[in-house]
């Protein structure tokens, strides 16, 4: 079993570290292809419509291949997507790009999560969310990484071929641990729709949404808002998401403690001010050093 979560940490892992590959990047892509705050954003639209386009592909993947199987063919896509990611020379290229990339991390997500499941039953442990810290990790040290490789001048193309090289050493240390789980069968018939959750699972629904929403703000665009804002600081551009990346390890390995000990609602209710007082401290207050601390409340 020990081999087996070693293994899963990996893909994890990678998985944390090819997307703060990207995140680290996004402002030498702005300055690059000369794009505007509008146009940018309407460039990374093509991340999540990649997600979530391959929702019901990696689901029905799931019910014709194990899991392990569609682990390594999304470490296969990463290992295309992010190199040709640094030779985008338009915004519709990039968009395409991101488009892929997208699919490629929420394939993985999904195949992973499915190895953590079978994981669990075999322990008879529930240990999700420390997965979900080595994550966090991989986020971490891909800003880290991409901080000190921008600071010494490499090119997104170096820099990005450096991580696809990585994610190939990587696999022999999966490849024979990973569960061979059979593909899943889902006989279930849906008892009501999107446009009937009811209030609980609406109520639900918006706080994952104000979470995503932060967090992808944070990840697409807080490198950026340090490169124009703080153009002088000694720091590199990516300490800001290096900030909040790091925090997510902290509370991620804390969470299902805290929640426990003060109950759920109350920690919601704490999270939402403490994200909004995070990211006034980030944008209001001048100084680099309440900027780094307002993304790591974030």
């Amino acid at each position: 079993m020990k081999k087996a979560r070693f293994s899963i940490g990996i893909l994890f892992f990678i998985c944390g570290l090819n997307f703060a590959t990207w995140a680290t990047r996004i402002p030498d892509f702005k300055s690059f292809l000369q794009l505007s705050d509008a146009e940018l954003g309407t460039v990374l639209m093509g991340l999540p419509i990649g997600s979530l386009v391959s929702l019901p592909i990696a689901g029905w993947l799931l019910t014709k291949y194990a899991s392990k199987w569609i682990s390594l063919m999304a470490i296969a896509m990463y290992v295309i997507v992010i190199p040709a990611l640094s030779l985008a020379a338009s915004p519709y290229t990039l968009f395409i790009g991101l488009f892929f990339f997208g699919m490629s991390g929420d394939i993985m997500n999904i195949a992973m999560n499915t190895q953590v499941v079978s994981l669990e039953v075999k322990m008879n442990k529930i240990i999700m969310s420390s997965f979900h810290a080595i994550f966090s990790i991989g986020l971490m040290a891909g800003a880290f990484l991409g901080g000190y490789l921008e600071k010494e001048h490499y090119s997104p193309f170096q820099h990005f071929s450096i991580i696809a090289c990585l994610n190939i050493a990587l696999v022999p240390f999966i490849f024979g641990n990973l569960f061979t789980d059979k593909p899943v069968q889902d006989e279930s018939k849906p008892t009501s729709s999107i446009f009937n959750l009811g209030p609980y699972l609406i109520v639900l629904s918006l706080i994952a949404f104000c979470g995503m929403l932060c967090e992808g703000a944070m990840a697409d665009w807080i490198s950026l808002y340090f490169k124009e804002y703080s153009p002088n600081s000694s720091f590199p551009i990516t300490i800001g998401f290096s900030s909040f990346a790091a925090a997510m390890v902290i509370g991620r390995f804390m969470g299902d403690k805290i929640s426990l000990k003060y109950g759920i609602s109350s920690i919601l209710v704490l999270n939402g001010l403490l994200l909004s007082v995070g990211m006034l401290l980030t944008l209001l207050v001048p100084s680099i050093y309440f900027k780094i601390g307002g993304c790591f409340i974030v």
